[in-house]
């Protein structure tokens, strides 16, 4: 990252881009949780992959010509989404399906899938590597990325519907036992994010990257709220760090929750 004191500081309006304005953000107004996943996503990915220290990024180029990103406009932008480890354009419904090869390598630690591919390749009678306990304890890893809790469920076909349903459901709440508290999902309001002006605050700032500018929180106010709305304060409080939180792992892994939620119309929404 670049020294505060080698940037130039950007303290009038007026040393803003031409691109940017406010205007083409407010399709933003018609996005749902898949929608504002994909706008955050592809910004995350500009930031995680470096794109943003570019002087140039063909990009970042496309995002500043139409800022709400209709990924199907773009074949890079449908790439990256493959890369998306969220699978929220898979058909597999993230809330409960049968873990795949992928999910488990993923939440699996290294050394733990190691000894057990040794172990298993070898005569256990005859192995040279002593016995662990945790490869006969049951597969329930956390996907980093995806706070999903992977798990492979044996069961008898043959005994009644019923019957399965009720040992599954006690499979799951002995899981959610042992986690340190129960996850609460209710519906954020993302007319709150386009106020709060999160997508345009994203984009000046990669713009600073791109550039080594340093944009004054006076000028950023001025520039992402409409006239009179929001201040220096509710910048620096609000925008922000809500900025920054959505555009990590666990705020992108929250916001796919909210599109399976999305998905299944749920009532549970507290």
């Amino acid at each position: 990252m670049s020294d505060i004191k080698s940037k130039t500081k950007i303290k009038n309006i007026n040393g803003l881009p031409e691109w940017f304005n406010l205007k083409n953000y407010l399709f933003a107004s018609n996005l749902d949780a898949k929608g504002w996943y994909e706008q955050l996503f592809i910004r995350w990915f500009c930031y995680r992959t470096g794109l943003v220290e570019h002087a140039s990024s063909t990009i970042i180029d496309i995002i500043r010509q139409k800022p709400i990103i209709d990924i199907t406009d773009n074949e890079e932008f449908e790439i990256i989404m493959r890369y998306s480890s969220s699978k929220v354009h898979s058909k597999i419904p993230s809330s409960v399906h049968l873990s795949t090869p992928r999910e488990l390598i993923l939440s699996t630690s290294p050394q733990q899938l190691e000894y057990a591919i040794n172990y298993l390749a070898q005569n256990h009678i005859n192995s040279s590597l002593p016995y662990e306990g945790f490869i006969d304890e049951p597969i329930t890893g956390i996907d980093k990325n995806t706070m999903i809790n992977n798990i492979v469920v044996s069961f008898n076909p043959n005994l009644p519907e019923r019957v399965l349903v009720q040992e599954f459901q006690n499979v799951v709440k002995n899981i959610k036992s042992k986690q340190p508290h129960e996850k609460k999902y209710y519906r954020r309001d993302y007319n709150k994010w386009i106020e709060y002006g999160i997508l345009p605050y994203i984009d000046l700032q990669m713009w600073a990257a791109q550039n080594k500018k340093d944009i004054t929180i006076k000028v950023l106010t001025e520039a992402v709220y409409s006239k009179g709305e929001r201040n220096e304060e509710d910048m620096r409080k609000t925008t922000i760090i809500t900025a920054k939180s959505l555009l990590t792992d666990t705020g992108l892994a929250k916001l796919a929750a909210e599109i399976e939620l999305e998905k299944i119309q749920t009532e549970d929404w507290r």
